[in-house]
């Protein structure tokens, strides 16, 4: 596993290319992270996501934006894949879904529940919440994955 060190890392996979509210929040969410020294790396598209899993770069979390659009088959597909491909490489690293509070719970399939650990609401949480939520997911996956004197 290249690049396993003390930094913590998140991949955001966020094709919506949206800008207002929505991008607002998640560049709050990135100036947090900073903040917490946690390494980001964000992948626009698809494909650029699944380069990064597959280049077996250590990630300590997995965020993906959801768009909620309707189009919720397309874009689960994608998410599968992009799960499936990072637990090829790493079983049990964190994996939030990021959307709207209100469309998620009518659109969210059974499926796509079983595959994330937890959902973060980017419009009503805070960066600082959600981050010290993420933060604390990585450590516990770290704790799992390396001995009591490493894991920190």
């Amino acid at each position: 596993m290249k690049n396993y060190g003390k930094q913590k890392r998140v991949l955001i996979f966020n094709d919506t290319l949206k800008v207002g509210v929505i991008e607002n929040a998640l560049e709050r969410l990135v100036d947090e992270f900073h903040n917490e020294g946690v390494s980001v790396t964000i992948a626009t598209s698809f494909d650029d996501c699944y380069s990064i899993l597959n280049a077996n770069i250590a990630m300590d979390c997995f965020m993906l934006t959801s768009q909620m659009t309707g189009q919720q088959a397309d874009e689960n597909d994608k998410f599968y894949q992009l799960i499936d491909k990072l637990n090829q490489r790493q079983q049990g690293v964190p994996v939030f879904l990021l959307a709207e509070r209100k469309k998620i719970t009518l659109a969210v399939s059974r499926e796509l529940m079983s595959r994330v650990d937890e959902f973060a609401w980017l419009l009503e949480d805070t960066a600082d919440f959600i981050v010290g939520r993420v933060v604390a997911a990585m450590r516990r996956y770290r704790d799992q994955l390396l001995p009591p004197l490493m894991a920190g």
